[in-house]
């Protein structure tokens, strides 16, 4: 995950409240983050730390701990 799904995800999720309670707030917000998302794009914005650790590959790697072959279950 990155600040430009990150921001992309604020986005949308702005832009349905938007859409459903028809709040100019909503719309703002969508705009506002929809801004930041291309940002951080265009500014090159590492990843911070805790970001990394949502990646895919890190939450297969941590069920893959929990899988139900390898601990018998």
């Amino acid at each position: 995950m990155s600040y430009r799904d990150f921001f992309g995800f604020l986005c949308l999720l702005c832009f349905i409240i938007g859409l459903w309670t028809k709040s100019p707030y909503a719309y703002w917000g969508a705009l506002f983050t929809g801004a930041l998302s291309r940002a951080s794009v265009k500014k090159g914005w590492e990843s911070p730390p805790w970001m990394r650790k949502l990646t895919i590959s890190t939450l297969k790697k941590s069920l893959g701990l929990l899988d139900k072959e390898d601990n018998g279950l």
